[in-house]
């Protein structure tokens, strides 16, 4: 069977939708329309700007990381909050990518957009915008036998996917008209390499998408290679794409990059994706497309599994006071933001009457023998201000009621197979936030671990920290635990990097520290694994077997 699913968003493609909300004065969303047979790229400010300029050329299908090369440009001299470029001379039927800067007069810094791509589309003696996929395809949720593909398009459109192995050929086509598309195929052979395609249509409008490959999930005692990372917010680098819309675009490309290099079948994330922190719905929402499309180029072959983080579980937030925040109720919370934004599995625990969503934001699933959980450490968010009364706690810093219900259950049920756990928060910080982890509540924190020792937890990762660390989390830690389990921060994915503490009171079960963006590639081998940690350009920081 077959099972398509269209999923309703209130975001979609950013270039062709204005934004609702006060704009963010570090983001710039341009918009593309066709006035007397030209392009028209226009886009405003929060500050006046200057100097905007339209970096164009075709597309040349090279796939060039992070950005494609941009052959022509033209500009918009005057000084102001709103912007427009005429795009003259245009091939139709060609893709052209195109980004935009300018520079902004009161903070004196360079704005720059996504890349964003437009097709002009000849009608008679007339042209207009043609059908394009304007995210996607990305693969995601992978099983043995089945697989969700995801893509959006900038009109109304009807799709198709092809896949095959070998020399059979299937088709799946959507049966219903949209702009936001997820399919479920199903059916699929375990542990196989297919190759596909999406085709879209619009009226006598057609586009299709590079021929990509993805890989079923096998059944079990399979060898394979997974990698993890996380805080790919924004970095301290001079160049403003180490920045772009809260996100270290550049570094989070990278280790998109490395998966493939690896061969990696799955990519998790600890969590804080973008800098988040915003009340504007709208403002998240461009951040985590930033995010996606960081990752795309590796998104199109291999499933991503984010976790939650701080900044990811603020956004969007109602401020109260000088200092409170607190998340919008339901169905405004940054949790079914969340849901919005990304595709995973959807068996996490079902909330109290009235409070956000666990939906996507905590769950687990299996790939061969191996299980693993995604935990949300930061559920319904209370930043509390003293003056003001707020008749919620919150959850940050910990794991209680219906979700720790769930992961008691959930691990329960994984008896003894080799479990990987990952969440933002580190259980024992070893460098910039002692205190802001699970060890704000020790005691539950210590009860945690202990539920951890009674299944075969493998590792627990964690971000929060932007360092590696490896952690031996044994007797040295707490007498009363029983054996050691090694707890990984693989916090490196280009937010700006903490020193190591020296005053832990677990300082020499520190077993390894790096200060460096990193991600850590993890092979399975039936019951064993091997754990190797890297820098963002490759090189072996750490490694060990178990």
């Amino acid at each position: 069977m077959i099972r398509f699913v269209r999923k309703i968003v209130l975001i979609l493609a950013f270039a062709f939708l204005p934004l609702q909300a006060e704009l963010h004065p570090s983001r710039i969303v341009p918009q593309v329309r066709v006035v007397n047979n030209d392009v028209v790229v226009s886009w405003t400010t929060a500050n006046p700007t200057a100097r905007g300029i339209v970096r164009f050329a075709p597309d040349d299908g090279r796939n060039r990381q992070p950005f494609p090369e941009y052959y022509s440009s033209a500009e918009d001299r005057s000084v102001g909050k709103s912007h427009s470029v005429t795009l003259k001379s245009l091939r139709t039927d060609i893709v052209y990518n195109y980004r935009v800067s300018c520079i902004d007069t009161v903070q004196w810094t360079e704005l720059r957009s996504l890349n964003y791509t437009f097709r002009l589309l000849k009608q008679g003696d007339k042209h207009e915008l043609g059908l394009i996929l304007s995210e996607g395809p990305i693969v995601a949720n992978a099983t043995p036998n089945s697989i969700v593909i995801a893509w959006k398009t900038n009109l109304q459109s009807m799709g198709e996917i092809l896949y095959w192995s070998g020399s059979k050929r299937e088709k799946f086509s959507a049966n219903s008209s949209g702009s936001v598309f997820e399919v479920l195929l199903e059916k699929l052979t375990a542990d196989k390499v297919y190759s596909y395609k999406v085709v879209a249509f619009h009226r006598n409008d057609t586009v299709s998408s590079p021929v990509f490959t993805f890989r079923t999930a096998p059944v079990k005692n399979a060898k394979f290679s997974f990698m993890v990372s996380g805080d790919s917010r924004s970095g301290r680098e001079a160049d403003v794409d180490f920045r772009l819309n809260g996100v270290n675009y550049v570094i989070m490309n990278r280790l998109a990059q490395q998966a493939l290099n690896h061969t990696a079948r799955f990519f998790l994330t600890t969590g804080d994706q973008s800098d988040g922190n915003t009340p504007e719905r709208d403002d998240m929402a461009l951040q985590t497309e930033t995010w996606r499309r960081a990752v795309a180029h590796a998104n199109a072959f291999v499933p991503f599994y984010p976790s939650v983080g701080n900044h990811d579980a603020t956004a969007p937030h109602i401020r109260f006071g000088k200092r409170g925040r607190h998340d919008p109720p339901p169905p405004n919370s940054a949790e079914d933001l969340w849901a919005e934004n990304y595709i995973l599995p959807t068996n996490g625990p079902e909330p109290e009457p009235g409070h956000p969503p666990f939906r996507e934001t905590v769950y687990s699933f299996d790939y061969g023998n191996v299980h693993f959980i995604a935990l949300n450490a930061h559920y319904f968010n209370v930043v509390k201000d003293d003056s003001i009364k707020f008749p919620y706690e919150g959850s940050f810093h910990r794991i209680t009621g219906r979700q720790l219900e769930w992961l008691k259950a959930d691990l329960k049920k994984a008896g003894q197979r080799l479990t990987f756990v990952y969440s933002h928060l580190p259980f024992f910080p070893a460098g910039g936030h002692i205190g802001s982890s699970f060890d704000r509540y020790p005691d539950e924190r210590d009860a945690l671990w202990r539920l951890f020792e009674q299944h075969n937890v493998g590792i627990v990762f964690a971000g929060h920290e932007h360092i590696y660390a490896r952690v031996k989390v044994d007797k040295g830690v707490n007498p009363n635990f029983r054996k050691g389990i090694f707890q990984v921060i693989a916090g490196g994915a280009g937010a700006p990097t903490y020193d190591q503490d020296f005053k832990i009171p677990y300082l020499k079960n520190v077993v390894k520290f790096a200060r460096s963006y990193n991600y850590a590639l993890v092979t399975v081998d039936g019951n064993r694994f091997k754990m190797e940690a890297f820098d963002d350009y490759g090189k072996k920081i750490d490694e060990f077997r178990q």
